[in-house]
């Protein structure tokens, strides 16, 4: 330890860091190097799915991300449908979107509730917590389990959606577009709130697109870019949305991008139900992949996932599978973004940052 310079343990056990750990070096409190360390939850699902049936493998891929599990799973499904070039039926499309839509509110909101607390904010932590349950109420009255969905199977969805759902649905968005409303004047609006992420981890747009991160971290620096626009799937192309950007690219402009796709997020819902088609959600598809390899990519709530999947033979479980996850590629700019940070302010970062990082270690 230099004269004056102290090493810092922070994480891997800690209440903001979750998992991840990161070896800090401070002068004060202000941080003058940082050295992330991961791993300490990979558990080589990538090498676990060799020896599963592809439908067998969904539930293991969810749990790359518990607050994000269904985008997981449907980044899966579309490599395994790629590989068998076969389509979903339109009704599955609607349905795979509305489940994604509803696990990027839950997420966001879950992540909210992480920065605020963070932050020292109980109250706004309570609300982003109590409001998440509503969501996770719709994924479980959607797919007929809590969290871990394995909706989105090769084929379509597991289940169709039942009669009461689109009147539920409908009744928790009324209720949470007004909430958004106070979120804004009681939260994301207040002194408390800017002055602890206005000019804190500022990523010019230049940087975010030399250091590859994605989703809202990348948004938040002024780049439009949204897998949902670029490469549609599920209903996306028939859906009207915006992609929400920022120009500040500081902490503040991040939860902004966050709380604005939550309203998206509505809208979309409320268009898939509106819109739902008739007919079949699950064609009934052979077990085995044909041979040939494939890269197909879904956005998740923290960004882009991309899925590479190979396969030498016709066979009914993946040669080689090969995951990109969002949190891997965002947490790569977090000793960037510390250093020259005071360590009050590596909390607002980190979580705005959203990083997480069951799904970074895989």
């Amino acid at each position: 330890m230099t004269e004056g310079l102290v090493t810092l343990n922070w994480g891997p056990q800690h209440p903001v860091t979750g998992h991840f750990r990161m070896i800090m070096t401070i002068d004060g409190d202000l941080c003058v190097e940082a050295e992330p360390t991961i791993g300490y939850t990979h558990r080589g699902i990538e090498k676990l799915l060799e020896n599963r049936q592809f439908l067998v493998g969904i539930p293991m891929i969810e749990r790359f991300n518990m607050t994000d599990t269904a985008p997981m799973s449907l980044s899966y499904t579309k490599a395994v449908e790629s590989l068998m070039d076969f389509e979903a039926p339109p009704r599955a499309q609607y349905l795979r979107t509305i489940i994604s839509e509803i696990c990027r509110l839950s997420s966001h909101l879950y992540n909210l509730s992480l920065y605020t607390i963070a932050l020292g904010m109980y109250t706004p932590f309570m609300w982003a917590i109590g409001d998440r349950e509503h969501f996770l109420k719709l994924g479980e009255m959607l797919s007929g389990v809590r969290l871990a969905y394995n909706y989105s199977i090769p084929g379509g969805v597991y289940r169709d959606m039942p009669t009461d759902f689109p009147h539920q649905a409908t009744k928790t968005m009324n209720y949470f577009k007004n909430r958004l409303k106070e979120y804004k004047k009681f939260i994301y609006d207040t002194t408390a709130v800017k002055s602890r992420g206005e000019d804190v981890g500022i990523m010019s747009k230049e940087e975010a697109l030399k250091w590859g991160v994605t989703g809202p971290v990348l948004r938040g620096s002024g780049v439009k870019k949204d897998m949902r626009k670029v490469e549609p799937y599920g209903a996306y192309s028939e859906i009207d949305f915006e992609v929400i950007t920022k120009n500040e690219g500081d902490s503040h402009a991040r939860m902004l991008v966050r709380y604005e796709e939550m309203e998206q997020s509505l809208s979309i819902l409320e268009q898939c139900i509106k819109n739902m088609p008739n007919g079949d959600y699950f064609t009934k598809v052979r077990p085995a992949v044909p041979a040939g390899e494939t890269f197909t990519r879904v956005e998740a709530a923290r960004g882009e996932i991309g899925v590479y999947l190979f396969n030498k033979e016709t066979r009914t479980m993946p040669y080689r599978t090969k995951f990109s996850n969002p949190s891997f590629k965002n947490g790569y700019v977090l000793p960037k973004l510390f250093v020259g940070s005071v360590i009050a302010d590596c909390a607002a970062i980190y979580h705005s940052i959203d990083v997480w990082a069951l799904e970074m270690d895989r």
